[in-house]
């Protein structure tokens, strides 16, 4: 119902708000800082184009490829994201959605914004993409890698995300598939943090796909009674961002 809706979506914010390494993005302007926004809008737009009506309408398509592009610009990892876009597309219209000429066109449109970064690459020895293959790739891959890169994970974008779990299950059937946004790139990150060199900001945008799932889930606690459990966890995670924020805006000190 609406009640519920507003509900999660602010606790949505909020849980945004107390994530300690998003604030640590939105100073250090990363490339991933500029992914967080456009994922907002990727995951809108996707749940558009999922719709039966979106088939018949050419704008939606345009939209997508204009975010996808930009998306590209910004780091090359969108990839990811992409592809999760494309299952959740092709699982809600089905492969005739293939045939549509407007899907091509916003492909199209993407591919263009992102030639500057292609033809650079192609004039330099593909010099971008091979050093971060080999930064993603690192070198022996180990369990522990991958077990302390998840402990990292909880740690700096706090335990009130893992609320999406039951926010999945009791969110509506069909904005379900969206949570592939979240697992393709995290799934993806984690594996690759086995060869020891992941950075635990790479995940951003993947855990901004989650948040409307978390929101939902503790929206759903909440109404069950489990104020204090929340109200501790949030307490917690503020700190944690204000000392962040104090670190940084105190150089250290």
């Amino acid at each position: 119902d609406s009640e519920s809706a507003r509900a999660g979506g602010t606790w949505t914010v909020l849980v945004l708000l107390l994530a300690p390494l998003l604030h640590v993005l939105g100073i250090g302007l990363l490339p991933d800082t500029l992914l967080l926004a456009l994922t907002v809008a990727l995951m809108q737009q996707t749940w558009t184009l999922m719709q039966p009506a979106a088939t018949t309408r050419v704008a939606p398509w345009v939209v997508m490829g204009v975010l996808l592009g930009l998306s590209g610009l910004a780091k090359y990892t969108a990839v990811f994201t992409a592809a999760a876009i494309a299952v959740c597309v092709v699982g809600a219209q089905g492969l005739r959605v293939l045939r549509l000429p407007a899907l091509w066109l916003g492909l199209v449109i993407a591919a263009l914004l992102i030639a500057p970064v292609l033809v650079w690459n192609a004039q330099n020895q593909w010099i971008s993409f091979s050093y971060q293959l080999a930064h993603g790739k690192g070198s022996v891959w180990q369990l522990s890698h991958v077990l302390r890169f998840l402990l990292t994970q909880l740690l700096v974008f706090g335990p009130m995300l893992l609320f999406a779990a039951p926010g999945w299950r009791s969110a509506p059937t069909p904005l379900r598939p969206l949570l592939w946004l979240f697992v393709i790139p995290f799934v993806i990150f984690a594996y690759m943090s086995g060869g020891g060199t992941a950075l635990p900001h790479w995940t951003a945008p993947s855990w901004v796909a989650l948040a409307p799932f978390a929101g939902w889930g503790l929206a759903f606690a909440w109404r069950r009674g489990m104020r204090w459990l929340l109200a501790g966890l949030a307490s917690l995670q503020f700190l944690a961002s204000a000392c962040l924020l104090g670190l940084m805006s105190s150089a250290g000190w």
